[in-house]
């Protein structure tokens, strides 16, 4: 059984009942013989009081005086004075001096040890009064009144401060009142059961303060009194909220984590069927090149030099992935006129839609449209939203691309393009990682997840930004590049 029991005082040394007899009683008798037979001490009393007073204090030395007194004047008067009597005065006062000098050390120890744990009582106490208010912890004390009734003794400043509750208030003792019924119904269970275990039990716990929602690891002692029975509970709430939000925190991470390297390896496996696909195309023309028929060899310039395109392509989006990761691609900006270059991209994109049986419209803006861009990137990425559309759109389907300015952008106005197909969609479970790098665009291609990924980074060099809108798998989707511009 874990709990507190009250610690008990050290027991102090008692007085002898026959000394205390000893010392009233000569007392006593030695008033009753100064009033009627008084006397001068010889020298003998002298030295046995002056020993008495070094040995035991001025209280011993004094009582024994008195009690010479009253022996010596007794024999003077009643008896005979021989030596035998002096020597029975002598065992008389030894005695007597035995007695009151274990009086007076017994009453000293006492004393001496009641200041040393009031000492020690006291140091404890600020000791314990610095720990209990400077904790971070809400520490509170209990006390039960019953089972089902508990009362509210102490409390520290990081209780209060958390609950918000006064020194006026906390002057009504009623823990239900203080805490509100809802709150002090859920956490008397808890009581309750430390109560029946009559051990100490902890537990984590979520409360909606001032502050906000916080989570505590809370643990209750159980106070016993010498009936072994439980009146009192400690309880301290250690506030774990930032605990609980980096647990959680690192939970998102791994998450993350594994879905990156998920993509990763579905990447490697989609690159080399990418890469396996282009080499095996090249390597059936290379014997055509033997030939010397010039319909033969042009086919066969034609498969090498297509395919070798698509390899460039590849390895220039790895490349260019790799470089904007590590922060080593740089712009080399110069006014730029929007729909000219849109134009040219779309002029070199339209006759590979065309074999496809794609149709590709471009609607410019009605006004020129300058801003400070590099060609080169913009057209990478006009190019890139151009080739998605391509590979997601069937035969009979439309791309759109079209131009606009928003004059209601924060820093001036913004270009807006907008690239809009009839093909297959994008799963809306994806739409949200879309263009981080290795996701596949749509739920079930096998695509190396680059392409989109380089338009938002490309577009963010630029300070604009992109979207990606689609209703679902067979809708078709729409992506829309926001740019600042003059």
């Amino acid at each position: 059984m874990y709990g507190v029991v009250m610690e008990r005082p050290k027991p102090r040394k008692t007085v002898d009942e026959v000394s205390v007899l000893i010392v009233l009683s000569g007392l006593f008798v030695a008033a009753v013989s100064f009033i009627f037979s008084p006397s001068v001490i010889g020298p003998l009393g002298i030295i046995v009081v002056v020993a008495s007073a070094f040995k035991w204090g001025l209280t011993g030395g004094v009582a024994s005086a008195l009690w010479f007194v009253f022996i010596t004047n007794y024999i003077y008067f009643t008896l005979e004075m021989t030596y035998g009597n002096y020597l029975a005065i002598i065992i008389v006062y030894v005695i007597i001096g035995i007695g009151l000098g274990k009086a007076v050390e017994t009453l000293k120890e006492n004393r001496e040890q009641l200041e040393q744990d009031t000492r020690e009582l006291k140091e404890k106490s600020i000791e314990y009064q610095t720990i209990f208010e400077g904790t971070q912890c809400l520490m509170f004390l209990l006390e039960v009144m019953d089972y089902d009734s508990f009362r509210l003794l102490r409390s520290n400043q990081a209780f209060k401060k958390a609950t918000g509750i006064s020194e006026e208030q906390l002057k009504d003792k009623n823990l239900q009142k203080l805490l509100g019924k809802e709150i002090y119904n859920k956490i008397k269970q808890r009581y309750q059961e430390c109560l029946q275990l009559s051990a100490s039990i902890s537990y984590e716990e979520t409360h909606f303060l001032p502050a906000g929602k916080k989570n505590f690891h809370t643990t209750l002692t159980p106070i016993f009194n010498k009936q072994n029975k439980v009146t009192h509970i400690v309880a301290s709430a250690l506030d774990i909220t930032y605990l609980k939000q980096t647990e959680d925190d690192l939970a998102r991470a791994y998450e993350e984590l594994r879905i990156v390297d998920r993509r990763k390896s579905e990447f490697l496996g989609i690159l080399a069927h990418e890469l396996r696909n282009p080499l095996a195309t090249i390597i059936m023309a290379l014997p055509q090149l033997d030939s010397s028929e010039e319909k033969q060899l042009k086919k066969a310039r034609d498969i090498i030099y297509r395919q070798t395109s698509q390899l460039s392509r590849l390895v220039e989006e790895l490349l260019a992935i790799t470089r904007i990761a590590q922060n080593k691609i740089v712009l080399q900006k110069k006014k730029t006129e929007l729909n000219h270059l849109i134009n040219q991209v779309i002029e070199d994109y339209r006759s590979k839609f065309q074999e496809k049986g794609v149709a590709l419209m471009f609607k410019p803006a009605p006004e020129d449209i300058h801003l400070e861009a590099d060609p080169e990137r913009l057209f990478q990425v006009v190019g890139n939203l151009l080739n998605n559309a391509y590979k997601y759109t069937e035969k009979g389907g439309y791309t759109e691309v079209s131009i606009t300015r928003d004059p209601g952008y924060q820093q001036g106005s913004k270009a807006v393009i907008q690239v809009k197909d009839s093909g297959v969609g994008i799963c809306s479970e994806m739409l949200p990682e879309l263009f981080e790098p290795f996701t596949q665009g749509n739920c079930s291609n096998s695509d190396l997840g680059l392409g989109l990924a380089l338009v938002k980074a490309l577009t963010e060099l630029h300070h604009g930004s992109v979207e990606a809108h689609s209703e679902g798998q067979g809708k078709g989707s729409t992506f829309i590049v926001y740019l600042p511009c003059e």
